[in-house]
C-alpha cells in the first residue's frame, strides 16, 4: 500500500497560491499545492502580539501542503525513509522554484519547512531547516592567537576594501564561486600568479588543484562556475571542503602580512 509523504512549504502567500494555480494535481506528477489566494497586500496588525511575534520570526510567509507521486513511498520496499524521502522533497522545490522563477522574475523561492507521513498507526516529521543547526563545541577561541587575529582582520576590513571583500565572501555560504572570489582578491592584492606562488602560504600544488577543481566541479548545489558539460575529466575535483581549508589558510596568511 502506497504511503503519501506531505512537504509542508513555506513562502509569500502571493508566491504559494501561485504555486497552487500551476500545480492543481493534474500535472504529470500529480503535484497538487493547496494554498488560498491572499487578499491584497499581507498585512500585520501591530496591536496584536502574536501577530508580531509571528512577523518577527516568520516575515510575511505563510505555510502550503504539498503532495505528488514522487512522495509516495511503497511499502513492499520497506519502511518509510524520511531521510530519503527528504532529498526527494528538495528535488521537488528546486524544480518547482525554477518555474516559478522562469515564468515570473517576482516570484521569491519557497522552502521546506516540514515533510510528515502516516502509515499503519505509525508516523513520522521531519522538522523545519531553516533554524541554525545544533552543536556543542567552538573551534573561535581555541588558540590564544585567535583573539588578536580577530581584533586585526576587524580592524583591517575598515581600511583594506580587499579585507572587507574577502570577509563578506567567507560570511557568504562557502561555494567555488565564492571562495574563488576570494582567491582572485587574494592573488591581485599581491601582484598575479607567480607572486601568490611565491609567498608560500599554501603550495603550488593546493593552488592549482583548487584551480582545477573550481573550473571542472559540475555539482550545481556547490556554486559551479561553467556550466559546460565535461564527461570525463582528467581526474576528479577535490572535495568543496578541502578547497576551503584552502582558501581559508591563504586568506589567514595573506591577512597576517599586511602591513
Amino acid at each position: 500500500m502506497p504511503v503519501q509523504f506531505t512537504l509542508t512549504l513555506r513562502g509569500h502567500p502571493w508566491d504559494l497560491w501561485g504555486l497552487s494555480r500551476l500545480f492543481d494535481g493534474t500535472n504529470t506528477d500529480h503535484i497538487l499545492v493547496q494554498a488560498e489566494e491572499p487578499k491584497g497586500l499581507p498585512t500585520v496588525n501591530y496591536q496584536d502580539r502574536a501577530q508580531i511575534d509571528r512577523f518577527q520570526k516568520l516575515g510575511y510567509d505563510t505555510f502550503a501542503p504539498l503532495t505528488c507521486d514522487s512522495l509516495l513511498h511503497n511499502e513492499s520496499d520497506g519502511p518509510p525513509d524520511l531521510r530519503k524521502m527528504m532529498e526527494v522533497s528538495d528535488d521537488v522545490i528546486a524544480r518547482i522554484n525554477g518555474v516559478g522563477r522562469l515564468m515570473d522574475p517576482e516570484f521569491w523561492p519557497v522552502s521546506f519547512y516540514g515533510l510528515k507521513y502516516k502509515s499503519n498507526g505509525a508516523e513520522g516529521y521531519a522538522s523545519p531547516r531553516g533554524n541554525t543547526p545544533n552543536k556543542q563545541n567552538t573551534f573561535l577561541g581555541w588558540y590564544h592567537t585567535h583573539a588578536s587575529f580577530a581584533d586585526r582582520a576587524y580592524q583591517l576590513a575598515i581600511s583594506e576594501p580587499a579585507v572587507r571583500f574577502v570577509l563578506d565572501a567567507f560570511a557568504l555560504k562557502s561555494t567555488w564561486v565564492s571562495l574563488y572570489l576570494v582567491y582572485e582578491t587574494v592573488k591581485d592584492n599581491v601582484g598575479g600568479q607567480r607572486a601568490l606562488e611565491g609567498k608560500g602560504w599554501v603550495t603550488a600544488q593546493q593552488l592549482s588543484d583548487f584551480r582545477y577543481s573550481a573550473n571542472h566541479s559540475r555539482t550545481l548545489t556547490e556554486g559551479m562556475r561553467h556550466a559546460t558539460t565535461i564527461e570525463e575529466l582528467p581526474k576528479p575535483p577535490i572535495p568543496l571542503q578541502e578547497a576551503h581549508s584552502i582558501i581559508d589558510r591563504l586568506t589567514k596568511r595573506w591577512i597576517d602580512s599586511i602591513d
